[in-house]
């Protein structure tokens, strides 16, 4: 089985998965340089010194496990799927959003958290990711006759595609295509800019997409300020469901799972999201305990970055069961005996109306 192996906390993380290219481009090419993507030699792992292009064309890596070493030698792992997974950062020019003025409050917010200062600094440091582009998490070798639903991504509050590497490479191993905004305020329409950019590409006889993609297949997640931009992205026609990580209790307008956990901002209980859950007409919660102790005192906020594992079985779970109709993974959520059901030790689930 391929696996992601992730160690450290929220800025450590961060740094996973960025490599970066000059080329600004529109056309991702795969790790051997074939344009479209159709031959992918996966390395048997990738560490921090080997996340860079290989070629100069190139415009990600493709890993069968994923490693982020640090001190104490701890890692949590998370397994990749049967596609593989690969990471093409910077991509869709013609699709630019303008970087929103509040970038400017990066390092106050990063440094808000209470880690370690030069992992602050750490987390800061762009590593020539381009915040008017985007990053696309997709599977590692095209299946020829297969089409791939569409997710959008939202990162959370002056975070980068690259601190959920875990969680999104994890997602594309599934067979999905997920389009990040590199921004790292995205409250400012990114989210469905993304999509209009890989609709198109899907449209682009010269794109490695064409005609790869579902469009009718199309989800919408995020994480904290992400989660709020998803919350407004799901009422965009095109999307289906959304998945809202540590935004508060605030409903989608489509079927959505909403995830958050103890020591998360505010305080919220696993009853609070319940209530949201049962009053929406389609909805489910999931509420993590056994946080982390590191840092801050909001370590809750974090579990889907400091605890990839936790989480990463529920999120490809719901795309599996609400994009592509997978009965098991339905089985996870729907069901008095139902896969996320009876574990209230580790989390609290509870869904109202799912199909």
């Amino acid at each position: 089985m391929n696996r992601i192996i992730l160690v450290g906390g929220f800025l450590t993380l961060a740094l996973s998965a960025c490599s970066s290219s000059d080329d600004k481009g529109a056309r991702p090419s795969d790790p051997n340089g074939k344009a479209n993507g159709d031959t992918v030699t996966l390395t048997e792992k990738c560490t921090p010194d080997s996340l860079v292009p290989v070629a100069p064309a190139t415009t990600g890596l493709a890993c069968s496990s994923y490693v982020t070493p640090t001190a104490d030698g701890v890692g949590d792992v998370v397994e990749l799927g049967k596609y593989g997974a690969i990471m093409e950062p910077n991509l869709g020019a013609d699709f630019a959003i303008t970087p929103s003025p509040q970038e400017s409050m990066c390092a106050m917010v990063a440094a808000g958290f209470g880690e370690d200062p030069k992992l602050t600094e750490q987390v800061l440091d762009l590593r020539g990711s381009d915040l008017s582009l985007y990053t696309v998490f997709r599977p590692a070798k095209w299946v020829d006759g297969e089409k791939y639903p569409i997710i959008t991504w939202g990162n959370g509050t002056c975070a980068q595609p690259g601190s959920y590497a875990a969680l999104l490479l994890h997602v594309a191993s599934q067979g999905f295509v997920v389009v990040a905004a590199n921004g790292r305020w995205v409250a400012n329409g990114a989210m469905v800019k993304a999509l209009d950019y890989i609709f198109a590409a899907n449209e682009d006889s010269t794109s490695p997409y064409y005609h790869r993609l579902d469009t009718t297949k199309v989800g919408a997640m995020g994480h904290s300020q992400g989660s709020g931009a998803t919350v407004v992205a799901a009422s965009d026609a095109r999307v289906n469901a959304a998945i809202l990580f540590n935004g508060g209790m605030v409903p989608a307008p489509k079927p959505f799972l909403a995830v958050s956990g103890d020591r998360d901002i505010g305080a919220p209980t696993a009853d609070g999201y319940r209530g949201v859950a049962n009053a929406a007409p389609e909805g489910a919660f999931i509420f993590y305990h056994k946080i982390p102790m590191t840092g801050g005192k909001i370590t809750g906020h974090l579990t889907l970055m400091m605890q990839p594992s936790r989480v990463v079985d529920a999120t490809s779970g719901l795309w599996n069961f609400i994009l592509k109709g997978d009965t098991t993974s339905r089985a996870m959520f729907v069901g008095d005996t139902c896969g996320l059901c009876g574990k209230d030790d580790d989390f609290q689930y509870g869904e109202h109306g799912l199909p």
